[in-house]
């Protein structure tokens, strides 16, 4: 059973023969009376703050959640971003593989069609060089021939009464045939 600090006050004993000092009594009786309501004063004033106390807790209960909730989201869609980066960062690299490779077969193919080139190139030079030396060599002989020739026909130290030309001893004759 709770006592009030009034009750407490006001409580009142039997007299008795031997027994405590009625002062003495009462003023034990209103000090602790006083001492009983300041206990009750901080009991109250303690409730209150734990009550507050609690209330803020819960608050921060709730925010802390509220964090942890946040947290887990952000980290969720961190994994997902990071996935989904790593996912377009492969079909990036693939891609630009498969570029690599087209753009590397068609350079292949490309220098494959310059060799063709070359080679035929380096062919046709060859030729044009035999043609050429066969031509320079029948020019040569032809040049040689006709030097032979005009040898026969006008001698080197010979004068203009000395030169001969084949079929003219028959001119005269010729020429009066067309009179």
């Amino acid at each position: 059973m709770r006592r009030t600090p009034l009750e407490i006050k006001k409580q009142s004993f039997t007299k008795s023969l031997r027994g405590y000092e009625p002062d003495e009594v009462r003023s034990f009786l209103s000090t602790l009376s006083d001492e009983w309501e300041e206990m009750i004063r901080e009991n109250r004033q303690l409730k209150k703050e734990i009550s507050g106390l609690s209330e803020t807790l819960k608050h921060y209960k709730k925010v802390e959640e509220a964090l942890q909730e946040t947290l887990q989201t952000a980290k969720t869609s961190a994994g997902k971003k990071v996935a989904s980066a790593g996912r377009e960062a492969e079909i990036i690299r693939a891609a630009a593989k498969q570029e690599a490779s087209e753009i590397i077969r068609k350079a292949n193919g490309q220098r494959e069609r310059v060799q063709q080139q070359i080679v035929k190139l380096a062919d046709k030079r060859d030729e044009l060089i035999q043609i050429i030396r066969t031509y320079l060599q029948q020019s040569m002989a032809s040049l040689d021939e006709f030097n032979e020739e005009g040898q026969e026909l006008i001698p080197k130290d010979a004068g203009p009464a000395e030169i001969t030309v084949p079929g003219a001893e028959n001119m005269d004759e010729i020429i009066d045939q067309i009179d």
